[in-house]
């Protein structure tokens, strides 16, 4: 008995295997994703009185702000300054006219501070994965607004 091989094209949920290390997601299939995404992630701007492609330039406009927060959280640096910080406000705090209790208020809250800055700098390797993340889903929307704006003016003329 004779056997054929046959080549499989790789599929995941419509997703196409375009070569040995990328998926190439179908346009309308992508639409879909990032309309019920717009819906998921601003549903107050999301009404039936909206057409698609404003739907997806709502789209494009809060995952710009999201990245510019992103970018801030990414640049800042987490680290610098906490020996700084820990230095002036415990000169502060030895301060004879404060009162014992003034003292640990004020230990208790730039512990609080610190601690803060200190996850803040161990998070950041997830801000950047967020930030690329997100990059990757506001070019997504950038291309299919951008293919539905040439498409839309094809058709006026």
């Amino acid at each position: 008995m004779e056997t054929k091989l046959v080549t499989v094209q790789p599929a995941v949920g419509g997703m196409i295997k375009a070569s040995k290390d990328s998926f190439v997601i179908p346009k309308e299939e992508l639409k879909d994703f990032y309309l019920k995404f717009a819906f998921l992630l601003n549903p107050d701007s999301c009404s039936v009185n909206r057409t698609e492609f404003e739907l997806l330039n709502i789209l494009l406009k809060d995952l710009k702000k999201i990245l510019a927060a992103l970018t801030h959280l990414n640049t800042h640096p987490w680290d610098e300054g906490i020996a700084e910080i820990q230095i002036s406000c415990g000169v502060y705090s030895l301060q004879d006219n404060l009162s014992k209790e003034k003292r640990m208020q004020m230990n208790t809250s730039t512990g609080k501070h610190l601690q803060f800055l200190t996850q803040m700098a161990m998070n950041s390797p997830v801000f950047k994965q967020l930030f690329r993340n997100y990059h990757n889903h506001y070019i997504q929307v950038e291309s299919l607004v951008k293919q539905m704006a040439k498409e839309m003016d094809q058709q006026k003329q």
